[in-house]
């Protein structure tokens, strides 16, 4: 994909599968992401412990909990909507 392809995705999935610092030592780049365009919605799959985070930064629009199989025993997985502010 070229860079002028990637200006234009408007929906981003900012993997990070890891615990809650992992997620949050990724809040800069996914404040970037999201603020390069307007209307770019980033959703967040991770842990149950990292998408315990999704609520805090205004730059997380959705969060996926998925509880890998090489990861230590979590949460079903599931979906849910950043909350209306």
């Amino acid at each position: 994909m070229s860079a002028p392809q990637w200006m234009d995705a408007r929906n981003i999935l900012c993997v990070r599968r890891d615990s809650m610092g992992d997620v949050l030592m990724c809040t800069p780049t996914m404040r970037a992401l999201k603020q390069a365009r307007p209307g770019r919605m980033l959703t967040l799959p991770s842990s149950a412990s990292g998408t315990a985070l999704a609520p805090y930064p205004d730059d997380v629009d959705a969060a996926i909990t998925y509880a890998a199989p090489w990861m230590k025993a979590g949460a079903s997985p599931s979906v849910a909507p950043r909350p209306a502010a």
